[in-house]
């Protein structure tokens, strides 16, 4: 039986360009052939037609036996399943999403973010959403949490979920940099710290000015760490607190003017700019059945600052984020 079967366009095999049109199958084309490109070209190459050969052409050859009613034959079978595999072919299965880590490693590499704000603007739900999302990839997260700020049962989401408390802030920025800089021997591929500041924090007024240096130091050598992980395995992220509005007066020195246009900067000192990108969360709407919140830029090398990063909600289904660029 004959077939015939349609280029869409030129296409050049070994030393020959066959060129867009139809071809009988075999005669024009050989059966090898034919039945190759169908195989392996489905983007470009159709089985329009199984055209039985005229008597005169059969010579000596018996008649191929007509087909019982009802039931193709195996070429239409192959017509049929060449069909639905073009179908399927242009259609395509879904394309996965990108992750909010995948996109965050696109953007800034294999590097510390920081995610800072006041208490109660998103920033737990967010990078909990980022790990329990990377760890369905197929990740390796580590969640170093201080503060307890998730939602109850939470917690049980995530495989590799530590809580990290001690009776000093300064013996938990030591706690912290030594898990860290273990985990750098070990194959995770994103490491979370939430949050890197609040402890400090908290505990600043009860520190004496060489507590106070001292803890800075540590915050400074902990966001190193973070930084030494995410160059060698993939990303890090920490959660952080703004300075508070009387340090930030203190800054501004005499002129009150920029106290009050420039944004609060994260806690920690001078160690903060070791972060490739530091956001700000926001808050544009807060509401029992769903609060939005937006991360603005404090720092980026390819953004300005108070550019708008993301916008990401938070309800009862969980996170969803969207990217502004």
């Amino acid at each position: 039986m004959e077939r015939e079967i349609v280029l869409k366009k030129d296409i050049k095999i070994k030393d020959r360009i066959w060129k867009a049109g139809r071809y009988k199958v075999p005669g024009e084309m050989s059966k090898d052939l034919a039945d190759w490109l169908l195989q392996r070209r489905p983007d470009i190459t159709e089985l329009v037609s199984s055209v039985p050969p005229k008597p005169e052409e059969l010579g000596s050859v018996s008649p191929t036996p007509q087909k019982t009613e009802g039931k193709p034959d195996l070429i239409e079978y192959m017509g049929e399943a060449m069909t639905e595999a073009q179908k399927f072919k242009k259609e395509g299965s879904p394309t996965p999403q990108k992750t909010a880590f995948d996109k965050l490693l696109e953007l800034v590499g294999n590097h510390l973010i920081e995610i800072y704000s006041d208490t109660g603007n998103g920033k737990s739900r967010l990078v909990y959403h980022i790990a329990t999302e990377a760890e369905r990839s197929g990740k390796k997260v580590l969640y170093l949490d201080t503060e307890k700020s998730l939602p109850v049962g939470y917690e049980k989401q995530l495989k590799n979920y530590e809580v990290h408390t001690a009776r000093t802030a300064l013996d938990l920025m030591k706690q912290l940099i030594s898990r860290v800089r273990r985990a750098r021997d070990e194959d995770f591929n994103l490491i979370i710290v939430d949050s890197i500041g609040l402890p400090v924090l908290a505990a600043l007024p009860e520190m004496s000015m060489r507590e106070r240096g001292d803890a800075f130091q540590l915050m400074a050598s902990l966001r190193f760490q973070m930084m030494g992980f995410a160059f060698e395995h993939g990303l890090t992220i920490a959660t952080n607190q703004p300075v508070s509005e009387l340090s930030h007066s203190s800054i501004a020195g005499k002129d009150p003017k920029i106290a009050e246009h420039e944004p609060l900067p994260p806690f920690g000192g001078k160690s903060e700019f070791m972060a490739k990108l530091i956001l700000r969360s926001e808050a544009v709407q807060k509401a029992p059945s769903k609060s939005i919140f937006k991360l603005v830029v404090y720092k980026a090398r390819e953004h300005g600052q108070e550019y708008e990063f993301a916008r990401f909600s938070v309800d009862d289904k969980g996170v969803s984020i969207e990217w502004k660029n």
